[in-house]
């Protein structure tokens, strides 16, 4: 008894020096959890960072493209207008047509070609409108029937479903 006594010491029984308090573990679990959160934040705003670079150097590039297509434009329209004009002065010149009457036709010949090309470019236009993706989210935002999408085929198994879904009683 005594032996326990020395043993226990002035602060009541040993205990094993391997446990730590709850508050210690709390402690311990909230700096982790801060530790975590702060990493996140660090990498959150390095994506950002990252995005907003991108972000610039894609804005740098489209402006080039523009201006590189733009000055390709002029010069591919000085040149057509040279070799027009090389063409409408070699039929006067052999006598074949007045000048009037050359630069009239090519002036219509090319309007034909600008109505052509104002046709194309509204057809392509269609596709700016994102209706591919508004027709997958749901077929009836667009006025298309499932019958008129080409992966809307009908198979067996599709019949079945439509079947059972309009000899279902409770719709």
């Amino acid at each position: 008894m005594e032996q326990d006594k020395q043993q226990a010491g002035p602060q009541g029984p040993a205990s094993s020096t391997n446990q730590t308090p709850d508050s210690a573990i709390g402690d311990g679990l909230l700096k982790e959890a801060r530790a975590v959160i702060d990493e996140y934040r660090l990498l959150a705003r390095d994506h950002i960072r990252l995005a907003a670079l991108e972000t610039r150097q894609a804005g740098e590039s489209i402006v080039r493209m523009v201006v590189t297509g733009m000055v390709a434009g002029g010069v591919a329209a000085m040149t057509w207008i040279a070799l027009v004009g090389a063409a409408v002065a070699f039929v006067v010149e052999n006598d074949w047509l007045s000048a009037s009457a050359c630069l009239l036709i090519t002036g219509l010949l090319h309007a034909v070609v600008v109505v052509m090309l104002a046709f194309v470019i509204r057809k392509q236009g269609r596709g700016l409108l994102f209706s591919a993706f508004v027709q997958e989210l749901d077929p009836r935002l667009t006025g298309e029937a499932d019958e008129e999408r080409p992966e809307a085929q009908t198979t067996p198994a599709r019949k079945h479903a439509e079947q059972k879904a309009n000899s279902d009683p409770t719709r």
